[in-house]
């Protein structure tokens, strides 16, 4: 139960939900269910004390790798390192809400982000295929980072595609 707990915890962080919003959730179910349900009610209620408990002990004397990315990404503008360095992202075909500021932020303040990710065509803000195309995760990231460079007014690069290679990958 604890190791379940933990995880469902992680899940909150890593996607930008505080205790305080299970506490809105637990006054307002109908946000999620059409109809009103008490045990609903009750279990997010649980899971918001216990969720607030938890950060406020780690508050107190720790952290836990979950706040890693939020206290990175706000100590990004403080950095002179950050500043002069021109950062590459591989190997991701999608970022978490915590993961997705950090990248930001590297946008803003670094020399300079490129990212590389696998695609069968380049999509731009708002774009995306059909939810059950192969590559909609990957094209749902471009087209939020294509509309996060657009909104902080940041030149985005030519897209660079890959030539098909005539005899595979190797």
């Amino acid at each position: 139960y604890v190791d379940a707990l933990l995880e469902l915890i992680r899940e909150m962080k890593r996607y930008d939900h505080a205790p305080d919003q299970l506490a809105a959730l637990a006054e307002r179910p109908d946000a999620l269910l059409p109809r009103r349900t008490l045990a609903l009610e009750d279990k997010l209620h649980d899971l918001q004390l216990i969720y607030g408990e938890y950060e406020r002990l780690l508050a107190s004397s720790y952290f836990d790798g979950d706040d890693m990315f939020p206290l990175a990404a706000d100590k990004l503008a403080e950095s002179p390192t950050v500043r002069r360095t021109e950062y590459w992202i591989d190997g991701f075909h999608g970022f978490t809400p915590q993961e997705m500021k950090l990248v930001e932020g590297l946008m803003r303040f670094g020399a300079g982000v490129r990212l590389t990710l696998c695609l069968d065509r380049p999509y731009g803000p708002g774009e995306s295929p059909h939810e059950l195309d192969l590559f909609h995760p990957t094209a749902v990231t471009m087209s939020k980072l294509r509309q996060q460079a657009d909104e902080l007014q940041i030149p985005v690069l030519e897209t660079v595609r890959l030539p098909d290679p005539a005899s595979g990958r190797f």
